[in-house]
């Protein structure tokens, strides 16, 4: 049994256009996965800075303005303790949206990512993102291999946070990481995710030059092949499955 998520960036900065390339690439990963596996997808965000309801971005009329989504949504110990999420879920607050947990319906996954509308969200709170895809492999069996998979256009809102992040997850799964460039070809830099991506790390940081041609299938093999030790493939499309 072999678990793979998908993590896709859905922060403002890929726009509507290179959202639809990171869903439809997923889509094809999804599809390409061959028997005895279960996949989910989850696509994220930050903390809204206009939020106005409870945990609130901006002043209220009894305080100045804390900021206190982004600090819980950071995970910082004095907005946990005294302020918490009260009645609002963690996940709406933190701009994280799972379009499917962990399931061996392939083929709904893949149209549940299709169909995934674009967050658009104001940060890219990536250690949230990889501390769910952690937590959600906690549910699959002992034995099972597991993989996830981020589709990022580069920097994360708060880097330190995002390596150790990576580094906590990497203890019990493989991280790969799939950087594709937007407006910052920097931002792709296999470096710039040394700290974050498994051993090897030059087959867990797959650069992609252009987010317009991400799903072509060329770069798409790219990642299958760098993913998946086993590539079997299909004799009516010649394509490769996992």
């Amino acid at each position: 049994m072999r678990l793979n998520i998908l993590v896709l960036d859905g922060s403002g900065s890929v726009g509507q256009g290179g959202f639809n390339k990171i869903k439809a690439t997923a889509a094809k990963l999804t599809a390409s996965m061959g028997p005895n596996v279960n996949v989910g997808a989850l696509q994220f965000g930050g903390p809204k800075i206009n939020r106005d309801t409870y945990p609130e971005w901006g002043a209220t009329a009894e305080h100045e303005a804390q900021y206190r989504n982004f600090w819980l949504c950071f995970g910082h110990p004095y907005a946990l303790k005294e302020w918490g999420y009260k009645d609002s879920k963690p996940n709406d607050v933190c701009g994280q949206k799972w379009e499917t947990v962990l399931s061996n319906d392939t083929a709904a996954v893949e149209k549940t990512i299709a169909d995934a509308p674009w967050l658009a969200a104001d940060m890219t709170f990536t250690h949230v993102a990889l501390k769910l895809a952690g937590e959600e492999m906690r549910f699959g069996r002992g034995d099972a291999q597991s993989v996830i998979i981020v589709i990022t256009d580069g920097y994360a809102t708060v880097r330190t946070k995002a390596v150790a992040a990576a580094q906590e997850v990497m203890k019990k799964s493989r991280v790969m990481w799939v950087p594709v460039n937007v407006l910052n070809e920097a931002a792709m830099d296999p470096a710039e995710f040394a700290e974050m991506a498994s051993d090897p790390v030059q087959d867990n940081v797959i650069s992609m030059a252009d987010i317009a041609t991400l799903d072509r299938t060329e770069n798409v093999d790219k990642i299958i092949t760098n993913f998946c030790p086993v590539i079997r493939y299909e004799t009516t499309t010649g394509q490769p499955t996992m």
